[in-house]
């Protein structure tokens, strides 16, 4: 579908793979869920998760769980190879703020990555966690 480069220049790609059969389910593959949740909603926003690389409010380490604590809850840790994008942007057609979340997958360099899944956040802002670390903050260009 797209490469491109975030603002730390590292080469960012989504492929057409994952956008048809993941993302966006264009092919009607993942009606089962065997590739995690699709987002049918995206297919208008494209340009938006392009522009969510390119030019984000935010970079975020993901959480993964990496434990269980003695309590039966999981313990969460910074990914080592995916991190969060986050951009807002206005939706014309429902004239509104709307967020983009897209998670990408880097190699052990941090240097190339793909986009693994991307979704519209919806009023959920106040539930992203910045305990894995900010990578990118917009506010500090």
């Amino acid at each position: 579908m797209f490469t491109t480069s975030d603002p730390l220049n590292r080469t960012v790609t989504l492929k057409t793979e994952t956008w048809n059969n993941k993302i966006a389910n264009i092919s009607g593959e993942n009606i089962n869920k065997i590739h995690g949740n699709s987002h049918e909603d995206m297919v208008d926003f494209l340009d938006e998760i392009q522009k969510t690389i390119e030019a984000p409010h935010y970079i975020l380490n993901d959480l993964e769980v990496s434990g269980v604590d003695s309590e039966g809850k999981e313990i969460l840790s910074p990914s080592k190879t995916r991190e969060e994008y986050f951009r807002i942007f206005i939706n014309n057609e429902k004239a509104c703020l709307n967020s983009i979340k897209t998670i990408v997958e880097f190699n052990d360099e941090h240097t190339r990555g793909e986009i693994v899944t991307s979704h519209r956040m919806n009023g959920k802002l106040s539930k992203i966690s910045t305990k894995g670390g900010v990578v990118y903050d917009s506010n500090n260009e």
